[in-house]
């Protein structure tokens, strides 16, 4: 629950943050990271990225304890974790609007 509530939070506008500066393609130029709004960006991204994660994660830590055996919870939550970021990448969770950029 601390790590839901108090860890994962900061670390998603890190992500955005780092996805936009690598999709804006910005040049070591404060001015430019500055009028890019990245981390306006990211702050508006990660609530919704937030409320997703607590949606996906439950299920799939569940999922993965209830029905799979003790030596498939690794590889199934890798698995999940790929997903995961797949998801984010692509503008999962309201973050990621490259096509406006």
């Amino acid at each position: 629950l601390v790590d839901q509530l108090v860890v994962q939070p900061p670390l998603l506008v890190l992500m955005f943050v780092c996805l936009d500066v690598l999709r804006a393609n910005i040049r070591a130029s404060i001015g430019q990271f500055r009028e890019a709004n990245v981390v306006g960006k990211a702050l508006s991204a990660a609530g919704p990225a937030v409320v997703d994660s607590w949606r996906f994660w439950p299920f799939a830590v569940y999922f993965t304890f209830k029905y799979l055996k003790k030596k498939h919870y690794t590889v199934a939550l890798n698995l999940c974790s790929v997903a995961w970021t797949a998801y984010l990448a692509k503008g999962g969770g309201g973050g990621g609007d490259a096509a406006s950029d």
